[in-house]
């Protein structure tokens, strides 16, 4: 019978205490989901929408898994617990490709500028963000996944704090091409004297 079962013939106790186990965990798991998928919803519900879908099914093996037998239940209670974490790893790799996005159009925005001058640790962030790509890079199996997340939740941490930064730093990098661009004006303009004086006496003497 199902999870609810107290009947000692249809299901042992060491089902219950395995039941029990595979609850806790789970419990655990949909938390955490659930923690991750605000912090990303925060960015964008579009952004989330994955996330969001594999708690769905998460919450659909739940119920399914209280109203069977005892290892069609498990098997429910096991489905559930790999879309919870599904749920925390989609949530988690979203961030990163939404802030590895957000920083490769900063690098694009100001190729041409030197950001150390504004950003004394942008050396470190490129780093981290390389970090980040081969963290995922590194998750294929489902044995890995657990290990490398963990590892990607921390230095997603710190990678969303130096993107915000660098977001800050924008008007301080768009100021110091402003004044770039006139000292290269004001540089410029004894050259264009030169030249207009220059095409002056030609033609001058064409006239003549």
């Amino acid at each position: 019978m199902g999870i609810v079962d107290s009947d000692a013939e249809s299901i042992t106790q060491e089902q219950k205490v395995l039941f029990q186990n595979k609850i806790n965990e789970l419990q655990r798991l949909f938390k955490e989901a659930e923690n991750q998928i605000i912090i990303t919803s925060r960015i964008s519900e579009e952004v989330s929408a994955p996330a969001i879908n594999q708690l769905r099914y998460a919450g659909s093996h739940l119920v399914s898994s209280y109203d069977c037998h005892a290892k069609e239940a498990l098997d429910n209670l096991d489905n559930s617990i790999k879309h919870c974490k599904r749920a925390v790893y989609d949530a988690i790799e979203a961030r990163c490709f939404y802030f590895l996005s957000s920083f490769e159009n900063f690098k694009n925005d100001y190729r041409k500028t030197v950001i150390t001058d504004v950003v004394a640790n942008y050396i470190d962030i490129i780093r981290l963000a390389k970090k980040i790509q081969n963290c995922i890079r590194s998750v294929n199996s489902e044995a890995g996944k657990e290990k490398y997340f963990q590892e990607l939740k921390g230095y997603l941490a710190s990678f969303e704090e130096c993107c915000f930064s660098l977001e800050v730093a924008r008007e301080e990098l768009n100021k110091k091409n402003r004044l770039q661009l006139l000292k290269t004006l004001f540089a410029l303009v004894p050259i264009f004297g030169v030249l207009i004086s220059l095409a002056s006496f030609v033609l001058y003497n064409l006239l003549r």
